[in-house]
């Protein structure tokens, strides 16, 4: 991991952490699907659950693809939900500039990087134009094995430089998303 760009306020956390083998074949073997919105520019699957991600949703989720590996990967470090994103574009595939929706609790998400390089970039959240690498107010340079936290509630975008580039974000859930999330997980 190296900063390209770095300010102070934006929040972004560097993580010593190690990723097991299983998870690492478990991202291989994952079933993903084709994108299921505009900001994304990549294959995707969601883990424990999907989350309903319509502007204004009530808490809904439909079951998802299970995993023990990366749910307790995931849990372990103090999330409930989580998706894998597989890049396959040869650059610039990943997920262009957003804020993490309705089931998301406004704090830090935590962000893995396997198999491939990426730049993560972050804005201000005063930023008054349209977000592009040249106006970002952090750009960080991912490599394989990166694990990092962000506030999910920034401006944020993951541009991949690999194909094979897999992604693993998660998230902990906002409290009035819980009692939804637990049913979706009985089913």
């Amino acid at each position: 991991m190296q900063f390209l760009k770095l300010a102070p306020a934006i929040p972004f956390l560097r993580k010593q952490d190690s990723i097991p083998d299983t998870v690492r074949n478990a991202a291989l073997l994952a079933p993903y699907n084709k994108p299921s919105y505009r900001s994304e520019r990549r294959l995707s699957v969601w883990l424990f659950a999907a989350p309903d991600m319509s502007a204004g949703a009530a808490p809904k989720f439909t079951p998802a693809w299970r995993n023990q590996h990366l749910e307790d990967f995931v849990t372990s470090r103090g999330y409930h939900i989580a998706q894998l994103g597989l890049t396959h574009y040869s650059v610039g595939g990943g997920i262009m500039p957003h804020r993490d929706t309705t089931f998301a609790k406004p704090g830090m998400a935590l962000g893995v990087t396997l198999f491939g390089d990426a730049r993560f970039y972050m804005w201000s959240n005063v930023l008054k134009q349209k977000p592009t690498s040249n106006n970002a107010s952090l750009i960080v340079a991912l490599e394989d094995g990166d694990v990092y936290e962000f506030h999910n509630k920034y401006i944020h975008a993951g541009w991949s430089q690999d194909p094979r580039r897999i992604t693993l974000n998660a998230w902990k859930l906002r409290d009035d998303w819980k009692t939804a999330f637990r049913m979706a997980l009985r089913t």
